[in-house]
């Protein structure tokens, strides 16, 4: 494994498990990766947030849930699932409350993505 799956591995992130559904092919895992600071779903959700549209946030942040299952991206994904079930069972106060820890880990993956 490179130094850089490495450093992703160390913070977090499902690498093994995810380059296991890219066919143990780094450069391809590497390619969607980066595609992924092209993802507008967390801003999209930061957005609906502040506008009170609370179909609508969850709508995204049941994309970037799904998005960052699929690429390993498992500090992502367990706030989002956290905060998909907040939204199902009617708090979502209690989602929203999860914003500033997603952020944290999102603004942190995206920076460790950006190094590729």
């Amino acid at each position: 494994m490179s130094d850089y799956l490495d450093k992703l591995s160390a913070n977090g992130v499902d690498v093994s498990g995810t380059m296991e559904r890219f066919m143990n092919n780094e450069d391809l895992y590497k390619r969607i990766l980066k595609k992924f600071t092209s993802d507008t779903s967390f801003a999209d959700a930061v957005r609906a947030k502040e506008e009170g549209n609370d179909e609508e946030t969850q709508m995204h942040i049941h994309t970037l849930k799904g998005v960052s299952a699929n690429l390993g991206l498992t500090p992502i994904f367990a706030i989002t699932d956290e905060m998909m079930q907040h939204f199902r069972s009617g708090a979502p106060q209690a989602a929203y409350d999860l914003f500033g820890p997603l952020e944290e880990k999102y603004l942190q993956l995206m920076h460790l993505i950006e190094e590729i």
